[in-house]
C-alpha cells in the first residue's frame, strides 16, 4: 500500500484521488469524459485497495459528490476521508447580511454532506481564497461554527499564489492548504513562502495541477496556442526525463513534485482505472534527488504566470 511509503502529517497517503473528472469533462488533455458508473466503481475500489484514503471534490465539481455518495458509502469503501469545497460566493453581494452569508455557507455544506451520504466532511476548504477573506473574515468563523458542531473536521482553502499561501498560512484556523504545483511552476521554492511555512508544522499541503491538465505528459497540439514555447517546453521535457532515466514523463512530474518533503499529498484525477494503476506504480520510484531537482529548475526560465493558471487559457 502507498500509504506506508508516506512519511506526510497524519499518515496521509501520497496520493489523495482527484475527484473533478468524476462530474466533469475535466482537463483539456481529457479524451473520453466522465466514467462511467461501472468504471467509476472500478477506480473507487482500487484505490481502496491500494490504501488511498483521501478523496478530493467539490460542490463546483458538477455531479461529482452525488456519484461519489452513490458508491462510497458501502461496506467495503466507507473507510474513505473526503475533502470538499464550498460553492464559490459568486453571488453574494459585497455588502450582503451576516444571514446571506452564514445560508451560503450552510447550504454549500449541508449539500455536500446530503450528496456525499455523509454526516461528517473531514475537510471542508473554500474554492476560492478571495471568498475567505472577505465579510472581514466572518466566513471562516461560520465554518468553524460547522467544526464544533461536528458536521466538518477541519477546515482550509485552495489558493493560486505563494502570496496567498502565506495570508493562509498565518490564519491558525486553516489547517489545509491546496496550492497548484508542477515542474514549471518555481513560485513556491521562495524563501518568504518556505519561511512561513515553516511556522506550520500542523498544517497540510496538497499539491494540485501536478500534470498542468495534462500538458506536461502530452505532445504540443494540446497546449493553449498562444504560447509560443510549447514545442521548445515539450522537447526539454521530453530531455529531461531521458537525461533523468525516469521511466516516462509520468514519472518525472510526480517525482519532482515529491521531491519536497514538505508536501503533505498529491491530488490526482483520473478517467480510468488504468490509469490510476500506473500513477501509484510510480510511486515506487524514488522521488528526484536535490541535485535532480534543481537540473529540472535551470531548465525552465521565464515560464508566464498566464501558463500556470489553467482559468486564463
Amino acid at each position: 500500500m502507498i500509504c506506508s511509503q508516506s512519511s506526510n502529517k497524519n499518515n496521509l497517503c501520497i496520493i489523495t484521488l482527484g475527484t473533478a473528472q468524476f462530474g466533469l469533462n475535466y482537463g483539456v488533455t481529457n479524451k473520453t469524459g466522465c466514467p462511467n458508473d461501472e468504471e467509476l466503481y472500478n477506480i473507487l475500489n482500487f484505490a481502496h485497495k491500494s490504501g488511498l484514503d483521501f478523496l478530493d471534490t467539490a460542490r463546483a465539481y458538477g455531479n461529482a459528490e452525488e456519484r461519489l455518495g452513490e458508491i462510497i458509502n458501502t461496506e467495503e469503501l466507507k473507510d474513505f476521508r473526503i475533502v470538499s469545497k464550498l460553492l464559490p460566493f459568486s453571488e453574494i453581494r459585497d455588502e450582503a447580511s451576516d444571514c446571506e452569508l452564514f445560508s451560503q455557507i450552510d447550504d454549500s455544506v449541508f449539500s455536500s454532506c446530503k450528496h456525499l451520504r455523509r454526516s461528517h466532511i473531514d475537510v471542508i476548504m473554500f474554492h476560492r481564497f478571495s471568498d475567505m477573506i472577505s465579510w472581514d473574515g466572518k466566513a471562516v468563523e461560520r465554518l468553524l461554527f460547522h467544526v464544533k458542531k461536528g458536521t466538518v473536521g477541519e477546515i482550509g482553502v485552495s489558493v493560486y499564489s505563494p502570496d496567498e499561501a502565506i495570508i493562509s498560512i498565518k490564519d491558525k484556523r486553516i489547517k489545509n492548504i491546496q496550492i497548484p504545483f508542477n515542474l514549471l511552476d518555481h513560485r513556491w521554492i521562495s524563501q518568504k513562502f518556505l519561511q512561513e511555512l515553516k511556522k506550520r508544522d500542523d498544517v497540510k499541503i496538497f499539491a494540485r495541477s501536478i500534470f498542468l491538465q495534462g500538458l506536461l505528459i502530452n505532445n504540443e497540439n494540446f497546449w493553449p496556442k498562444w504560447f509560443s514555447g510549447s514545442k521548445n517546453t515539450v522537447n526539454e521535457i521530453d530531455n529531461i526525463t531521458r537525461q533523468l532515466k525516469r521511466k516516462n514523463k509520468l514519472d518525472l512530474c510526480i517525482s519532482y513534485v515529491r521531491a519536497f518533503p514538505w508536501i503533505t499529498s498529491l491530488v490526482i484525477g483520473v478517467e480510468k482505472t488504468e490509469q490510476l494503476k500506473e500513477i501509484i506504480s510510480l510511486t515506487n520510484e524514488p522521488p528526484l534527488n536535490n541535485q535532480e531537482r534543481k537540473f529540472v529548475e535551470n531548465a525552465f526560465h521565464n515560464i508566464p504566470v498566464r501558463l500556470l493558471n489553467p482559468s486564463l487559457w
